[in-house]
């Protein structure tokens, strides 16, 4: 359990954020009808954890809380992800989707874990 708390660890969690919203919603991004339209919260959550990888990597005692709130920001926003897209899942399936929405609350179930387990770790390293 150790290892979710390293630094390195929220780093390539946050920018993998970051490039999944963003390849996510290319279609909002380069046809925007609304700005509310774009993911700016994934990527302030995504920026946020890779930022507080950055500074727990040069201090661990002084960036351990920031990536604790880093990791609790992101974790709230899967959670979200995932109890709506849950909601989807037990409506009726639309096929025009480039991915089952079972898979995909999986795959969110699967990053919903190790947000969890990145939070849990971080707040129980000494």
């Amino acid at each position: 359990m150790r290892l979710f708390a390293q630094p390195m660890v929220a780093i390539v969690f946050g920018a993998f954020i970051l490039c999944a919203e963003t390849c996510l919603h290319v279609e909002s991004i380069l046809h925007p009808s609304t700005w509310i339209d774009l993911p700016i919260h994934d990527w302030v959550a995504g920026g946020f954890l890779v930022w507080s990888g950055v500074i727990s990597r040069r201090d661990r005692v002084n960036g351990r809380p920031y990536q604790a709130a880093a990791w609790g920001f992101m974790l709230s926003l899967l959670l979200g992800a995932f109890l709506a897209h849950w909601e989807e899942w037990s409506l009726p399936q639309q096929t025009d989707e480039w991915i089952s929405e079972g898979a995909f609350v999986g795959i969110l179930g699967g990053l919903l874990v190790l947000a969890g387990c990145g939070l849990v770790s971080t707040l129980a390293r000494r």
